[in-house]
């Protein structure tokens, strides 16, 4: 009963844990079922990606006129994070990834943006959890990782975050630290 309820619940879909909390207590259909998800369950992804950045006007309209040609060359942004900047009343500055392919790379240079200096970016994708955001940062700092800047976002069960660190060495280590983490 308890493996038929299990499976008719999954429908295929993911699930977080076994309803029966020893593992051993479960049928052998369903120790089965939750050896197999628990086995498809990936590491996180972690690569080093580049990130563009430009200035732009603290207006109404300007950051949809600084993305309008990107759209155009049909350049599909995965991120995108616009602020103002405290220190330059009246400006803001706008950071964008992945620029991929030649059109997209003539229409952001075009538009302003180019490659941020002095930030190497990390991005981490995998499934979501409670407490996660704090176990990343957690694992990065046992590591002496100085963060710059962390923007995450969760979306149903998976999430993604890009971490910017001042070295290639650093971007390095972090990613072999998140790669580990499950």
């Amino acid at each position: 009963m308890h493996a038929w309820l299990f499976l008719a619940q999954s429908g295929g879909a993911r699930i977080d844990t076994c309803s029966t909390a020893p593992l051993k207590l479960c049928s052998k259909l369903c120790k089965s079922a939750c050896v197999r998800y628990n086995r498809q369950q990936p590491n996180m992804k972690a690569q080093k990606i580049e990130v563009w950045t430009a200035t732009i006007e603290d207006k109404p309209g300007a950051l949809a006129s600084k993305l309008k040609p990107l759209a155009d060359a049909k350049a599909n942004l995965e991120c995108v994070v616009a602020r103002r900047e405290p220190d330059k009343p009246g400006q803001g500055v706008v950071f964008i990834a992945p620029v991929k392919g030649k059109k997209a790379t003539a229409a952001a240079e075009s538009a302003g943006f180019k490659k941020a200096d002095g930030m190497v970016v990390v991005r981490i994708e995998g499934g979501d959890k409670p407490g996660l955001g704090a176990r990343l940062a957690g694992a990065l700092a046992e590591k002496g990782l100085n963060l710059r800047e962390l923007t995450a976002a969760a979306i149903g069960k998976k999430f993604v975050c890009y971490v910017a660190l001042d070295t290639e060495a650093d971007a390095a280590t972090a990613i072999k630290v998140l790669k580990a983490l499950k």
